[in-house]
């Protein structure tokens, strides 16, 4: 039975007193290292809490470290003990081992006002007290579900009309499905006109495989690109004729529309933190400012100018040490040169890009933060051709560390032999698919993804639900020339091993 957070709040007035903001080295109640800060108790409690936290470890903006339980985020004091790593991506935990940011935290404590915090924590404001370690069957119990296999399942069908390029957030908890294609198929080497798109929404719980109706948009969904920040989803849906952004509220289950928004055609959403941002994709058509949305403010600013010439395959990911930016000159490409991709930092707080050294990635499809560096997982090359080529084969893939920029190989690819078209590249955070294989950033493998059973002809959408990745049906093809698609409302859940 899970104990409410609520309960033991009262009874813990004394061991607030626990927390330390005062020591900054190992051991003590506030350490920090790399772009986090980590809270731990200074020495044993006096008392215990018999309430259950549990959450996502987080850092938050200003780098404590915390967790994210349902789309909110809270500060986190680890339990006695506990040592902050050098790099500031993990922490050590007596009796429980390392955790990591992203990992799911378990463990007895309490919720209640922290007032000794460092002010990047929220002076005052309520946290995590994480006091005790609970055990496997503790931790089995409180849940009463077994460790989940490696491998696929099979959820509930899709409750809604089957559909492919649909809006998608992750916020947690639920893999949220709004909008998208519901069309007659286009086979996949045709091109259509494609008219009737859905407004409608749905929600899927991975653990129980369930799903759950959410209020509809008011108008059709017809890009997938989308932002989730502050417990809201942010969708561009502006057209050639003027821009407009739609919002969705996940505690209210309701729309509303930003009114007077800049020019934002095209433009992809990016979540940062307390703002939203929108990228241009390409300067190929005139560069434009780039757009950043303060959600406390609920105001707009256009962002420092990058430090690029124009560019094309443009992309913004949010790391904890800034946001970075990447693209590949026009020029270079207009000159038969290989197009290495370029990156820039904008540090927080920072009114200007700081360029990064320039990558050995050609053929950019954009960054993953991991937790700890970027990765873009594409695989295998090229080598230009044989009229004005590079002279060597050059990966469309790589990493780089921040907040330095080095760029490296990507480690240990599979032969392209070995490459399966049938899953060509969804991103993800630890975890990324790239031309059928999963790649795991922490332990740096490459795992080769079986199809699930009754897989149709054409994959249809997929994409992470943290570290499970959600494959929503697909199309088979039928008619006299092949041309006639049935979508399938099969959903299926794919957990990697390790």
């Amino acid at each position: 039975m899970r104990t409410s957070r609520f309960l033991a709040a009262a009874a813990c007035v004394l061991a607030v007193a626990l927390v330390s903001g005062c020591a900054s080295g190992p051991g003590s109640g506030v350490q920090r290292a790399g772009a986090s800060i980590m809270m731990a108790a200074p020495s044993k409690p006096a008392m215990g809490m018999d309430a259950i936290i549990t959450g996502t470890l987080t850092r938050l903006d200003g780098g404590c470290l915390g967790l994210t339980v349902g789309g909110r985020e809270t500060p986190l004091q680890f339990p006695f003990g506990s040592i902050l790593a050098d790099d500031g991506e993990s922490v050590d935990v007596p009796g429980h081992g390392t955790v990591r940011i992203g990992d799911l935290i378990l463990g007895g404590g309490g919720w209640v006002p922290i007032p000794d915090a460092p002010e990047e924590c929220g002076v005052g404001a309520e946290g995590a007290m994480w006091q005790s370690v609970l055990s496997a069957l503790e931790r089995e119990a409180i849940f009463q579900v077994p460790a989940v296999a490696a491998g696929w399942t099979q959820a509930d069908d899709f409750p809604l009309e089957p559909r492919e390029h649909a809006v998608t957030a992750w916020t947690g908890e639920e893999l949220l499905v709004l909008g998208g294609y519901v069309g007659p198929p286009c086979p996949p080497t045709a091109d259509c006109v494609m008219e009737g798109w859905a407004a409608d929404g749905t929600a899927l719980n991975p653990d129980s495989g369930t799903w759950r109706t959410l209020a509809p948009a008011p108008m059709e969904l017809r890009v997938p690109d989308a932002a989730f920040a502050a417990g809201q989803v942010f969708v561009n849906v502006g057209t050639s004729e003027g821009s407009a952004v739609l919002v969705y509220d996940l505690a209210e289950d309701a729309w509303t529309e930003l009114r007077d928004v800049p020019d934002l055609r095209g433009m992809m959403p990016v979540a940062d933190g307390e703002r939203v941002l929108f990228v241009s994709p390409d300067d190929e058509h005139g560069e434009r400012p780039d757009q950043a949305y303060d959600l406390d403010a609920r105001s707009w600013s256009a962002l420092a100018d990058d430090p690029f010439p124009s560019s094309f395959s443009r992309h913004a990911v949010s790391t904890p040490f800034g946001v970075v930016l990447s693209g590949v000159p026009i020029s270079d490409v207009a000159e038969s040169a290989p197009g290495f991709e370029r990156l820039a930092l904008l540090e927080p707080g920072a009114e200007a890009w700081r360029e990064l050294p320039t990558t050995g990635s050609i053929h950019p499809e954009g960054w993953v933060w991991t937790g700890e560096r970027l990765v873009d997982p594409a695989l295998g090359g090229s080598d230009g051709g044989e009229v004005d080529g590079f002279g060597e084969v050059l990966p469309y893939g790589g990493v780089v560390d921040l907040p330095g920029g080095v760029w490296s190989l990507l480690p240990d690819p599979p032969d392209a032999e070995a490459f399966s078209g049938w899953l060509h590249r969804v991103e993800g955070g630890r975890y990324s698919v790239a031309d059928g294989y999963v790649f795991d950033d922490r332990q740096g493998t490459w795992t080769a993804l079986p199809q699930p059973d009754g897989l149709p002809t054409t994959p249809g959408d997929a994409v992470w639900a943290g570290d499970r990745l959600v494959l929503l049906g697909g199309t088979d093809w039928g008619g006299e020339h092949g041309m006639d698609g049935t979508r399938s409302d099969a959903v299926w859940i794919y957990t990697p091993g390790g």
